[in-house]
């Protein structure tokens, strides 16, 4: 499934304007044969569905659901479909068992659930500011983009009890899941003294058979918990079984493992990062406190990028860089989506938009890590265009050696 693109255009304030290379102030419409629409959903009505569930099995593929908040129960959802609650609402539409089967792509923002489970999506997903307390599994996922979510496996009963606050994984023998995770929270469950197997904690992200990325995130292991049959170990912050992860950011970002149980001594197991038949690259500036163990490969700095703000139609948003004081940063922000690694060998990084179908771009001297620069942005003053992704990336000019660098990518999922 093909999401059609609609008229977008973004305003710079005048302060950005010399920041730009070049600006497209409009896009043309791709000639798409699915139709698309939207439908409100409220469960106190009035709306077009008072079930979500209903509105799912209804609606057509690449379809809109304005959702209003409320309590939807469990939602199984196995078609191309964008899922948004309401970005200028504190409280957001809340679900049991959020699950994505088989859908070509999907799209989520603005969504509180007790667990997600993503599963067999070959295309592109996007996850924005949403929660769980049971935390994300994503098995067999083609390209799946997480920002600003709080994913909280903090649950203490079976079968949640010491899980990860993400797993990445697949089921092929290749590495056919690929994620980025960018301005997330990511918890680890705590261990349960009534599990059979271990009191341990569970890692704050994990990853088996996947690449994943992650910027500017804050991940804890789960804390371990004495029992009849448990070790009470705290969960690492960072595991893979295979594939790789690499963790950018600033000293204001950091990896912690969870703690041991009293009656286990600290730092025995408690790895902050475990790299296992995979390998864990690891920039020098992230804050860690404890041992890596296995392939951990420790580098030098490396560029990051991120959407910046809140809010929803006519709100201001901006283009958060970071990276070495004194490079040069060319960004790009588009509507069309890519995935290129031929890219990765030589510039660090996938490719994830089309810089020729880029609206806006331009040059900006990066200040440090942890030290954010980057032109600024009003989102068009309409929810017609809820549902669209704007796509961001940047190359990285380094002046010592003339070298160039990809920075992580981020999409930003536009609302109502």
């Amino acid at each position: 499934m093909i999401y059609p693109r609609r008229h977008l255009a973004l305003t710079l304030p005048s302060a950005s304007i010399a920041l730009l290379l070049s600006l497209w102030a409009s896009i043309a419409t791709a000639s798409i044969a699915t139709a698309q629409a939207t439908w409100t959903v409220d469960d106190d009505g009035p709306a077009d569905f008072s079930s979500v569930a209903q509105a799912v099995s209804s609606v057509a593929e690449g379809d809109v659901l304005l959702i209003a908040p409320g309590d939807y129960g469990s939602v199984a959802v196995d078609k191309s479909l964008t899922l948004l609650g309401d970005p200028k609402i504190v409280e957001h539409p809340r679900f049991e068992y959020l699950q994505v089967l088989g859908a070509g792509e999907i799209r989520l923002a603005q969504l509180d659930a007790v667990s997600l489970y993503l599963s067999g999506i070959p295309g592109r997903s996007q996850v924005e500011n949403c929660t769980t307390s049971a935390g994300l599994e994503a098995r067999d996922v083609g390209e799946l983009f997480v920002r600003g979510c709080d994913f909280d496996s903090s649950l203490t009963f079976q079968p949640y009890a010491g899980t990860p606050g993400a797993f990445v994984w697949s089921t092929t023998g290749a590495p056919a899941s690929r994620a980025q995770f960018v301005d997330c929270n990511l918890l680890g469950g705590r261990g349960t003294p009534f599990d059979l197997t271990s009191g341990s904690g569970g890692a704050g992200l994990s990853t088996q058979g996947a690449d994943v990325v992650v910027a500017r995130c804050r991940i804890r292991g789960g804390d371990g918990t004495n029992g009849p049959f448990g070790l009470g170990v705290g969960g690492a912050g960072v595991q893979t079984f295979g594939g790789s992860v690499e963790v950018r950011g600033a000293p204001s970002d950091w990896i912690v493992s969870g703690s041991n149980d009293w009656l286990q001594a600290q730092g025995q197991g408690n790895a902050v990062v475990a790299g296992g038949n995979g390998v864990v690259t690891l920039v020098s500036s992230i804050s860690t406190a404890g041992p890596l163990v296995g392939e951990v490969d420790v580098v030098v700095p490396r560029p990051t990028l991120a959407w910046g703000g809140v809010g929803g139609p006519g709100s201001a948003r901006s283009l958060e860089l970071q990276g070495r004081a004194g490079n040069t940063a060319l960004w790009f922000v588009s509507d069309q989506a890519a995935y290129d690694e031929s890219f990765a060998p030589l510039f660090g990084l996938a490719l994830i938009l089309d810089p020729a179908s880029s609206f806006a771009s331009g040059l900006v001297q990066l200040a440090g890590q942890g030290q954010s620069v980057g032109p600024g942005f009003l989102l068009p003053a309409t929810s017609a265009l809820a549902g669209v992704v704007v796509s961001a990336q940047a190359a990285v000019v380094s002046t010592l050696d003339g070298s160039v660098a990809f920075t992580n990518g981020d999409d930003l999922l536009l609302g109502f």
